[in-house]
């Protein structure tokens, strides 16, 4: 798997999306916790489902890039091969 501008750019879409449903993920760390209930996770499958019909939008319009309200995540060093 190679951290790429683009995949950057969707990541930063997927996670703005999220927190806009009320939902935090760490770019790095998508585990969920034995804390949470049903219930929370039921609204993270939602919100996971909402939030990447944006980012599927914005690749087949074209316009990804305008979805995004702040900075793209830093893909920092990419490791090759």
């Amino acid at each position: 798997l190679t951290f790429t501008k683009d995949s950057a750019l969707a990541m930063s879409v997927f996670l703005q999306e999220l927190a806009m449903r009320g939902i935090l993920f760490h770019p790095a760390n998508l585990k969920p916790s034995a804390a949470h209930t049903k219930a929370d996770v039921a609204q993270t499958l939602t919100a996971c489902e909402e939030a990447l019909a944006v980012v599927r939008a914005g690749w087949e319009d074209g316009d990804l890039a305008a979805r995004l309200n702040g900075k793209v995540l830093d893909a920092g060093p990419v490791r090759q091969g």
